[in-house]
């Protein structure tokens, strides 16, 4: 089953040519645009 769906995200990424690699620069500007966001822990709001 996890193989179908695999091939079916592949496809669907190829279809317009649109997939880009993860690149280091990528990375840099998402780590800058969470930096200094504290979360909460949910699991002691749950009690």
């Amino acid at each position: 089953m996890m193989r179908l769906f695999l091939d079916f995200a592949i496809t669907e990424a190829l279809k317009n040519n649109t997939l880009q690699p993860y690149t280091t620069e990528m990375s840099e500007t998402a780590h800058q645009l969470i930096e200094g966001v504290e979360l909460e822990d949910e699991s002691l709001e749950d009690g």
